[in-house]
């Protein structure tokens, strides 16, 4: 399997190409180029789709131990995933209400879970938590119909806010939609969706509060 440098450097000049530009042999991470600016829009463009939440980046029934002084971590559950865009409880402790928050010890700020009930983020050393939530994905992870989707989107938004081609907005934003509806299809699809166990039918049942908080 390629590693992210390679799959992005893909991606960039797919993004390239779809906007008259051409291929690069490098990344321009941080930089000012095309190639630098084509790079970020990606990052955009995967942080707005995966925030969503699909079948690939969420979690559920996750258990999360506090550390020695009480804390639960997001840093511990992101260690093998990613970055976590919302975060929530889930199965037996569900009925706990959460949210996140930063801890400072006068060294260092950690983000961690925050009891609404206790009001507190203590939680007891190596106390257990149920949990569910979405995380962005590794590139080298991410389904091809999504890929394409991120790719579409990065091109259309790369040329509307710097090239401004107006010539090619409309296929742009055509390939755009119809990749979005095409990995809106195969979430249908693949997705393992139980009716009776979801945000919508907790709300149903009278459930206070909706699921994955998101973090800001």
């Amino acid at each position: 399997m390629a590693d992210n440098g390679t799959i992005k450097l893909a991606m960039v000049n797919d993004v390239m190409r779809r906007c008259g530009k051409l291929p690069v042999s490098a990344l321009d991470t941080g930089g000012q180029s095309s190639p630098g600016l084509v790079e970020r829009t990606i990052d955009d463009a995967i942080s707005e789709i995966l925030s969503k939440g699909w079948y690939f980046n969420r979690r559920y029934n996750v258990e999360s131990t506090a550390d020695g002084d009480g804390l639960h971590q997001l840093s511990a559950l992101e260690a093998n995933l990613g970055t976590i865009y919302s975060i929530d409880t889930d199965a037996t402790d569900a009925y706990i209400p959460i949210t996140v928050t930063h801890h400072t010890d006068g060294e260092t700020d950690t983000r961690v879970l925050y009891n609404l009930d206790d009001k507190t983020d203590e939680w007891g050393a190596d106390a257990t938590l149920r949990v569910a939530f979405i995380y962005r994905s590794d590139v080298q992870d991410l389904p091809e119909q999504f890929k394409k989707w991120i790719i579409s989107l990065s091109a259309f938004n790369h040329n509307r806010h710097f090239l401004q081609n107006e010539a090619r907005d409309g296929q742009l934003q055509q390939e755009m939609m119809y990749s979005q509806a095409c990995a809106n299809r195969e979430e249908i699809e693949v997705a393992d969706v139980n009716v009776l166990d979801t945000p919508e039918q907790d709300q149903i049942r009278g459930r206070p509060r909706m699921k994955n908080r998101s973090i800001h």
